[in-house]
């Protein structure tokens, strides 16, 4: 599952979601890229989204693939 929009500050990826059976194989980075095209296809110049601190895993990929940690914010209920 992607959920992704356009705000004020940019292109968000709001959820990257990949059933537990198929982790690993490549579907949540393909939703990554279709999300990164759908940006540059509506013309935004940055993309962004959030993380839980606990998902290292996540984290480990997005580093991987290019993107870059520039802020760490708490959220309401986390």
């Amino acid at each position: 599952m992607l959920v992704q929009y356009g705000t004020a500050g940019g292109f968000y990826i709001d959820t990257v979601a990949v059933a537990p059976a198929y982790h690993g194989t490549g579907i949540g980075r393909a939703l990554l890229e279709f999300a990164e095209a759908e940006a540059v296809r509506r013309a935004f110049t940055s993309l962004y989204l959030c993380t839980n601190s606990r998902m290292t895993e996540n984290q480990a990929l997005y580093s991987k693939i290019g993107y870059v940690e520039y802020d760490r914010k708490p959220q309401a209920g986390a």
